[in-house]
C-alpha cells in the first residue's frame, strides 16, 4: 500500500543508494540518509522512515516517526525481513522536535496514527 511519499534520486550520481529525497503531501522534498539496521542505534533525535522496496517498483512507506517512537513491532519485524527488500532512513536535517514533527507530518499525510507522539 503506497502512502503517498516518493522516493527521488540523489542528485548525485554516484550516490544513489545513500542519500535520496522523500516528497511530502505538501509539495517539500526531504533529504534523508539510508542506513543499514545495525546503525539503528547510533542515532537519536532524528525523524526516522522505514520503507518496504521492491525491485522496479516505487518505495511504500511503512513507518514515518521520530526516531525514539519506532513501535517494537517494526523493530522486530525489521530483524526478520529481508534486509534488502527494507530500506532504513534518517532525516537529520530537522533540528528541533516542531520541525521534526513538522516534517512528519507532512511525509505521513495518509498514516493511521499521531504523526509525533511526546519525546521526552
Amino acid at each position: 500500500m503506497n502512502l503517498g511519499p516518493k522516493k527521488k534520486t540523489s542528485i548525485h550520481a554516484n550516490l544513489p543508494n545513500r542519500f535520496c529525497y522523500w516528497q511530502g503531501e505538501g509539495g517539500h522534498s526531504y533529504l534523508f540518509s539510508r542506513i543499514e539496521l545495525k546503525d539503528l542505534s547510533s542515532f537519536s533525535d532524528c525523524v526516522l522512515l522505514v520503507s518496504i522496496e521492491a525491485t522496479n517498483q516505487a518505495p511504500d512507506l511503512l513507518w514515518v516517526g521520530h526516531i525514539s517512537n519506532l513501535p517494537s513491532t517494526i523493530s522486530s519485524n525489521l530483524q526478520s525481513q529481508d534486509s534488502t527488500s527494507i530500506g532504513i532512513y534518517v532525516h537529520l536535517l530537522a533540528g528541533n522536535i516542531k520541525v521534526q514533527k513538522e516534517v512528519i507530518d507532512d511525509l505521513c499525510y495518509n498514516c493511521e496514527r499521531t504523526a509525533l507522539e511526546s519525546v521526552a
